[in-house]
């Protein structure tokens, strides 16, 4: 089973863990609530369905998908909110960065490793729980 655990909420970014079976995998990084808005929020807690995409941008990845009034809910690198319109962005640790909030490091060598991961289930059931 794949998880996202949303560990830290604010008014900027939600912060999490992405699991399988239980054990960590990687962190993430989200846009804050805004009542599901396309481009400008964070998905609703629930059970989606995940499958393998290529993007244009962002190559081999996985799409969220099933998600109400959302398409194109990727997983892909970045560091900061400015990174993602919507997505799920991975990382190594996360930090606090001036003027920028939160910020996740690694991100790009981190997507390299866990992805392969991810692959090997996909497609799968992700759910994700704000804890």
């Amino acid at each position: 089973m794949l998880t996202l655990y949303r560990i830290r909420k604010s008014e900027s970014e939600v912060c999490g863990v992405v699991c399988v079976d239980r054990l960590p995998l990687c962190f993430t990084l989200e846009l804050p609530w805004r009542d599901n808005h396309p481009n400008e929020s964070c998905i609703p807690d629930g059970t989606y369905r995940v499958v393998r995409v290529v993007s244009e941008k962002h190559g081999e990845t996985v799409c969220i998908t099933n998600v109400s009034n959302r398409t194109g809910i990727l997983v892909h690198c970045g560091n900061t909110c400015r990174d993602t319109k919507g997505c799920v962005i991975v990382g190594a640790e996360f930090s606090e960065v001036p003027s920028h909030g939160v910020a996740l490091f690694d991100s790009r060598k981190t997507f390299d490793i866990v992805m392969p991961h991810i692959l090997k289930s996909v497609p799968c059931d992700l759910q994700i729980i704000s804890i």
